[in-house]
């Protein structure tokens, strides 16, 4: 199953292909790099990218438990141990029971208004999806 369009047009998928054909548990690995000053277009008081995506974060927690999901683990990006080397603030991990269950989040209306500070507070973002091995 893929993202509905105006899902993937709201969220900016580079690639709803990758979703497609997968089924049972998923972990989504993301890696931020956050703006120094968020880039809030509605008017919000100035804030650094780090206030705004705790913004998002106070939200996100509570919606994605909603869905069955839970965040495995969050901090700070601190280096590789080997590979490329890319300047990254922080990382966050997090498990969903199913790929439906991120379509559930992306449709919550509570996270979507959410996900606002998410976008101004990232500069650059990779979001990786992984499937169990059975």
């Amino acid at each position: 199953m893929a993202p509905s369009s105006d899902l993937a047009d709201f969220y900016g998928f580079d690639r709803p292909e990758t979703l497609e054909g997968l089924s049972g548990p998923i972990t989504l690995i993301n890696h931020f790099a956050l703006r120094e000053i968020a880039d809030d277009r509605v008017g919000s008081p100035e804030r650094s990218g780090l206030e705004a995506m705790l913004l998002y974060a106070a939200v996100s927690t509570e919606r994605l438990a909603a869905v069955g999901g839970t965040f495995v683990m969050q901090g700070l990006h601190v280096g590789s141990l080997w590979g490329d080397e890319l300047p990254w603030d922080l990382v966050v991990v997090a498990n969903y029971p199913t790929p439906d269950a991120l379509f559930d989040l992306f449709a919550d209306e509570q996270y979507r208004t959410a996900y606002v500070h998410r976008r101004a507070a990232v500069e650059r973002q990779r979001v990786e999806i992984c499937s169990t091995i059975s």
